[in-house]
């Protein structure tokens, strides 16, 4: 079950992706993506690990997990396109240490990361794994 602080992560990490420079239509998670399939487009999934409390102090909570956003294309183009598309992703994240939502700042942890091209059937898959911190009060 996702809770009210792992929404408000999804939203704001959503909200930074649709704002990159001609950002590719976006079929988000339990979304129907209507006439994206087999076309062109970016594909977003939360990966979330389990909160964890600490209660030094007023006591704390970290959230911990991957945003995942897969960039799809039609198969038999070649890598070069997707591989860009791929590149301007981590680029546009890598460059954003923190991002905020209502609960506080969320903290990209490291260079967002991609193994590599996927056969998806009728489409070449590159998931794009973006790892993410939020301590919450």
């Amino acid at each position: 079950m996702t809770t009210t602080v792992e929404s408000e992560i999804i939203e704001a990490l959503s909200a930074h992706l649709s704002t990159m420079a001609d950002v590719w239509p976006i079929a988000f998670e339990n979304v129907d993506p209507g006439s994206l399939t087999n076309t062109r487009h970016l594909r977003t999934q939360h990966i979330p690990g389990p909160p964890r409390s600490y209660t030094l102090g007023r006591g704390f909570a970290q959230f911990i997990g991957i945003f995942q956003i897969t960039v799809v294309v039609e198969k038999g183009i070649g890598a070069i396109l997707p591989n860009t598309e791929v590149s301007k992703i981590v680029q546009h994240f890598e460059r954003m240490g923190t991002i905020s939502c209502p609960s506080g700042l969320i903290t990209i942890t490291e260079r967002p990361a991609s193994a590599g091209g996927l056969d998806g059937g009728a489409t070449y898959d590159t998931p794009i794994s973006i790892r993410y911190e939020l301590i919450a009060n």
